[in-house]
């Protein structure tokens, strides 16, 4: 769906708008920061409740929620429920099994920072984490921060932080689901709680098999000639998949000790661009996680209570490759590489007074890359870097007049020391060695009014040095640049949140206007070979608009719509790639009780619509716009222990192309069955 003109200028307009709003309301928020205690508060600093904005963790920042266990759809995946989540995109490049990244705000998928509960779970390899890894099923929700995030993450990031958290005992109670879909999709999963007094443990495992073999468009290489076109079933993409958590809970003292395990392994196949299928390339991908905190305080938005966490978190990665007949064009490989990484971290927030408190973390990582290519003449030495990072966050909370403030001035340092090893094949056995900082600075203010009406602004700036994963490529698509230089970015950020509730109506809004402008930013482009390579821009400027709703009206209706328009520019009139203008999503439920013997029926229909975008720099290569509808439907009966969900995706086969050409599957169908509670055998 194209934009004409005369929106594109408005929408421009006001994105640009709204960010230099956001530099006067940061201008204003420091100067009350500054003012006597006072007479900025007087006797009403302590305040009950959240203010009505996007976190109660931070509500100065751009953040959406999104609960992991209350969609619609059959066979839900991370990437679906991401798309409730305004300026946010999943890039794909095919079905189950395949890599999934996420682009924050136009931003590249590296520049995010993505977080299990508190502790990161990027490694070495530094590029884009794979968020397909981390099924839904073993999450309770997924906390999105675009832009800033708060001190207590310990996170700096140009892009954002993605947190998932993952799913805690409530109850006790157990769950067995079975799924099946097409293109041979088949999945098992079963999950058991516990509660007592004091102490709770979260169990869940599961498996997925599917075979990926959905039909798709081969034009042989000739966008432009259709005489020659063939429609082709995909080939090599089918996946084997495995995952299991345990989430255990103790109360001990005056505070709690937690206890993490989570473990994922997938054997897939590599089934390359639409026009080069491959046979036999295969990657195999298996990761094991553990973390142990202890943590004692109350609620985020309790301004009257201390919180302190101490963690110690161990994330061990293997992925192996093999293309013993180079059919992604470089060369024959067998590779099988490990990554190591040991985290520890120490976080806590102080109230120094009835109006202000103070949040320190400090975090230390050590990461270990060991590559090894069985064909490779001469074997690959390890990489090791050692991060250390630094947070400190003052909080200034209170009332001016009728209206609740809050401002957050934060600023934190990260000092890498690396000794990387090239794994090409032309520089095997030459290492680099790095000590490098990266500062990241933010201050961030919302003013409540009224109960139900938040605004809020912050300006930060971030610095991100080139991943092991740019300087020298994996092992597929994607090849490696030694001569790129660290980004540097600020970014401006602006919006409007109402919550507000009328009789049977109640719900939620969200504009926001933002500001991107990265120095040297790194871009990856498009090879004739269907690889992508990166390289630096001199400047790059994204700015935009998201907006998003959430509404409910009494217990029948439910409506969640989002709209993100971007402009991103490489410094003059070319789009970065990748980065469409236009993304909405919008999905109405339609939801009955006690409907004759069910004790409940939901209905939704929902409809994705991806804007054309580039796929290189010099805006010759084009991605067609895609727009997608889907339907589903859902019964419980049998005193809500039996569930029975139907969904179709794509109904109109749409289908289209996402990254490096890669077909994406059309019209598919889904169907689970699930058991809760005395109804399991």
């Amino acid at each position: 769906m194209a934009i004409s003109p005369t929106w594109y200028e408005r929408l421009a307009d006001l994105g640009m708008g709204m960010a230099r709003g956001a530099l006067w309301m940061s201008g204003i928020f420091f100067v009350l920061g500054t003012m006597p205690a006072h007479a900025q508060f007087g006797a009403r600093a302590n305040v009950d409740g959240p203010i009505a904005a996007g976190s109660e963790e931070d509500p100065t920042a751009s953040e959406t929620s999104v609960p992991a266990n209350e969609s619609p759809r059959a066979l839900t995946t991370t990437s679906e429920l991401l798309l409730e989540v305004p300026g946010v995109r999943p890039r794909e490049i095919g079905s189950v099994g395949s890599f999934t990244a996420l682009s924050l705000r136009g931003a590249e998928s590296s520049h995010n920072v993505v977080l299990l509960g508190d502790v990161p779970l990027g490694t070495t390899d530094g590029g884009a984490f794979d968020l397909s890894t981390v099924p839904p099923w073993t999450l309770e929700r997924i906390d999105v921060w675009r832009g800033g995030a708060p001190a207590w993450l310990g996170a700096g990031a140009i892009g954002g932080v993605v947190s998932l958290v993952p799913r805690e005992a409530l109850g006790t109670h157990g769950t067995a689901s079975m799924g099946m879909g097409s293109f041979g999709l088949y999945t098992l999963r079963g999950a058991a709680s516990a509660v007592r007094r004091h102490w709770r443990e979260q169990a869940a495992v599961g498996v997925t098999r599917s075979e990926g073999d959905y039909p798709y468009i081969d034009d042989r290489g000739t966008a432009f000639n259709t005489s020659d076109d063939v429609q082709r079933r995909r080939r090599n993409a089918q996946a084997l998949e495995a995952y299991a958590l345990a989430n255990a809970r103790v109360d001990i003292g005056a505070g709690a000790l937690q206890l993490l395990l989570w473990t994922f392994s997938r054997s897939a196949g590599v089934p390359g661009p639409a026009t080069s299928p491959t046979e036999l390339t295969r990657r195999m991908q298996s990761r094991w996680f553990t973390a142990l905190s202890y943590s004692i305080g109350g609620p985020a938005h309790d301004h009257a209570r201390s919180r302190f966490q101490v963690m110690v978190s161990a994330n061990y990665e293997r992925l192996r490759f093999t293309d013993l007949l180079g059919e992604i064009g470089l060369g024959a490989r067998a590779t099988d590489d490990r990554t190591f990484r040991l985290f520890s971290r120490v976080a806590g927030e102080l109230p120094l007074t009835g109006w202000l408190s103070a949040t320190g973390v400090a975090s230390y990582a050590r990461e270990s890359y060991a590559p090894e290519d069985a064909l490779a003449r001469v074997s690959n030495p390890d990489s090791i870097r050692h991060v250390g990072a630094a947070v400190l966050e003052g909080r200034v909370h209170g009332h001016i007049g009728r209206a609740r403030v809050e401002l957050r001035p934060s600023a934190r340092i990260e000092l890498a020391h690396a000794v990387l090893a090239d794994d090409r094949s032309d520089f095997v056995g030459i290492s680099h060695s790095t000590t490098t900082p990266a500062p990241t600075f933010r201050v961030a203010g919302v003013v409540a009014p009224i109960t139900a009406l938040a605004l809020s602004a912050s300006v930060s700036s971030a610095t991100r040095l080139p991943t092991v994963l740019e300087l020298f490529g994996d092992r597929g698509y994607l090849t490696g640049n030694t001569t790129l230089r660290p980004e540097k970015s600020w970014s401006v950020d602006a919006s409007v949140v109402v919550r507000a509730r009328a009789r049977a109506l109640r719900g939620s809004f969200e504009l926001r206007g933002f500001w991107l402008s990265i120095r040297d930013e790194i871009v990856y482009t498009r090879t004739s070979l269907f690889t992508a390579s990166p390289l630096n821009l001199a400047s790059a400027t994204t700015r935009g608009v998201e907006a998003a709703t959430r509404l409910q009206m009494g217990k029948h209706v439910r409506l969640v719509g989002t709209f993100t328009f971007l402009d991103s520019l490489n410094g003059s009139d070319r789009q970065l790639p990748l980065r469409p203008r236009t993304q909405a999503y919008v999905r109405p439920e339609l939801e009955f009780a006690s409907w004759g013997p069910l004790d409940k029926v939901r209905f939704y229909i929902d409809m994705t619509h991806i804007g054309g975008n580039f796929a290189d720099i010099a805006n010759l290569v084009v991605i067609e716009a895609r727009t997608q509808f889907g339907v589903g439907a859902s019964v419980v009966f049998a005193s809500e222990q039996l569930e029975l969900a139907a969904s179709v995706r794509d109904v109109f086969d749409a289908r289209g192309r996402d990254v490096l050409g890669f077909p994406l599957p059309g019209r598919s169908f889904a169907l689970t069955f699930t058991v809760r509670d005395g109804a399991m055998p």
